[in-house]
């Protein structure tokens, strides 16, 4: 049954008519069997086309993810990635990846989907929603999982945040129930962007009302 769709915002792209069914071993190389909503035809088409190497920015499109998914675990990659993006200091990008791929052929499309969380936590913080909402198997507990390795990578800076707001990680921790996590996580992670990133405050214009209430321009007032 393939998943519904549900765009929470413009910066949304990710796929809703994709689901991994089954998984069959032959030697050291895994194949999936994937329900995709299109003729065969098509399918091989775009699949040939979005398994090439990605250069781009741009979101991932369904047959895109569907790829991706075959080569790892796409909830567990995006909790890891969300974790670096929402790092202060995250580690170099080769210190990283490194840790984040499970099948070397998955770095272009996980750089892409890198750049767009990145995209997201800094344009519309407040929209996000992980990727596991969209259905099909993807789960809380390995979002929670990737979340979890890459937290590991700067000890430091989490164990801090773990003193300041220990109920912001408590939903990623290995025992959590499936249930818990689900519903707890997309507050969580917004609740840590905007800590660790805290929104500009507007620049006050010289000819602008001075912010003290005098009734002055702020030029002859307090910028002065």
């Amino acid at each position: 049954m393939l998943a519904p769709q549900r765009p929470v915002s413009v910066f949304d792209h990710r796929p809703v008519a994709v689901q991994l069914v089954q998984q069959h071993h032959s030697g050291a190389v895994d194949k999936h069997v994937l329900i995709v909503d299109m003729a065969p035809a098509a399918l091989q088409y775009r699949l040939s086309r979005t398994t090439r190497p990605a250069m781009s920015t741009t979101p991932l499109n369904d047959d895109e993810y569907a790829a991706l998914d075959a080569l790892q675990d796409v909830a567990w990659l995006e909790g890891f990635l969300t974790a670096i993006v929402l790092t202060p200091q995250a580690p170099a990008q080769a210190e990283w990846l490194t840790a984040a791929l499970k099948d070397p052929q998955a770095q272009a499309l996980a750089l892409r989907h890198h750049h767009y969380m990145q995209t997201w936590m800094s344009k519309d913080p407040a929209s996000f929603e992980p990727i596991y909402e969209c259905g099909g198997s993807w789960t809380a507990s390995q979002w929670a999982a990737g979340f979890r390795a890459a937290m590991a990578l700067d000890t430091a800076a989490w164990d801090g945040l773990r003193a300041a707001h220990p109920e912001w990680l408590a939903p990623f921790a290995a025992e959590v129930a499936e249930d818990t996590a689900y519903d707890a996580i997309p507050s969580a992670v917004i609740s840590m962007q905007a800590y660790w990133n805290p929104p500009k405050a507007a620049k006050v214009g010289r000819n602008d009302p001075c912010s003290c209430g005098s009734g002055k321009k702020y030029k002859k007032c307090c910028g002065a």
